[in-house]
């Protein structure tokens, strides 16, 4: 009778255990949070605009991991480099930054365009922004997880102290930004721009800031669009690039599920212990004797 009953206990705690982790783990997994936020399948659930490209290594920076990263520019049919013979490569694709009617352009691409929002690429800059390039993906999170990602700001715009001595800052100040998106919140920030802490660039740009992480806290469960893009300001002379990697939204914690688990052990071992001090003993005679009147009845 003992070890019967024992047993049966011990199924149960297994069962409300399983059910327990599975009604936490299972319904964050279920959402659709960030989808290939390491772009190892390009650019698939991202939607991009301007110029935009996937890059390995041999771009002169490593991946954060795997072998893909997003790069973005502000270049638009400019010089981009130089082939082996030392001639110029033109290229480049951005779009016109502000919004302008029957125009692609970034504000309307994130929606955050000053007709449509409270802030705008205007609001955030340091004077008059021009053209760039960005990318977005909707996703689900739920509060106090947190999203992140992985980004390099890259220039040929005069940098730190020389920006400000040669004056080419303020008013050229490209930048960097992200946007959040969601039905009670709108957020938009520069993350990066020519005043930043930079080093020489081992790319075909003259700085860069290496690669550095930026984490924002869900405040509230919900749907979220997540926009990434860089901005040239001033003009278009001079190329402003931005490297991406590893975006994607995780687990507030793993504290709580472990103090969760240590609870759920401490019951079953507590139990244990009080069957053999004669206590389980007792609750097994008595369950025992509930079940004889459930079978009388």
């Amino acid at each position: 009778m003992k070890n019967k009953f024992y047993k049966k206990m011990a199924k149960k705690i297994r069962i409300t255990t399983l059910t327990i982790l599975t009604s936490l783990v299972f319904p964050l997994s279920a959402k659709a949070a960030i989808s290939n936020g390491g772009f190892e399948s390009a650019f698939s659930n991202w939607e991009t605009i301007g110029s935009t490209q996937i890059t390995t290594s041999t771009f002169g920076v490593e991946p954060v991991k795997g072998n893909n990263q997003a790069f973005l520019s502000t270049a638009f049919e400019e010089v981009i480099g130089l082939d082996e013979n030392f001639n110029p490569i033109i290229g480049g694709s951005a779009v016109p930054a502000i919004f302008i009617s029957n125009f692609p352009n970034l504000e309307e691409f994130l929606n955050i365009s000053s007709f449509l929002s409270d802030n705008s690429l205007d609001d955030i800059a340091t004077a008059a922004p021009i053209e760039g390039s960005a990318i977005k993906q909707s996703f689900t999170a739920v509060a106090g997880q947190t999203l992140s990602f992985y980004w390099d700001f890259l220039t040929n715009e005069s940098v730190g102290q020389a920006a400000v001595d040669d004056l080419t800052y303020p008013d050229f100040n490209d930048f960097a930004f992200v946007s959040i998106q969601s039905s009670e919140q709108s957020l938009l920030l520069s993350f990066a721009d020519t005043i930043s802490q930079f080093q020489n660039s081992t790319t075909s740009f003259n700085q860069e800031t290496g690669f550095k992480k930026f984490s924002y806290k869900i405040p509230t469960s919900g749907e979220y669009i997540l926009g990434l893009g860089v901005v040239d300001v001033g003009d278009g002379e001079r190329i402003s690039g931005l490297l991406i990697d590893e975006a994607q939204v995780v687990p507030e914690s793993n504290h709580q599920l472990s103090l969760l688990l240590l609870g759920v052990l401490g019951t079953a071992s507590i139990f244990k212990r009080s069957f053999r001090s004669g206590v389980g003993q007792r609750l097994a005679k008595n369950l025992n004797n509930l079940e004889k009147n459930n079978q009388k009845s």
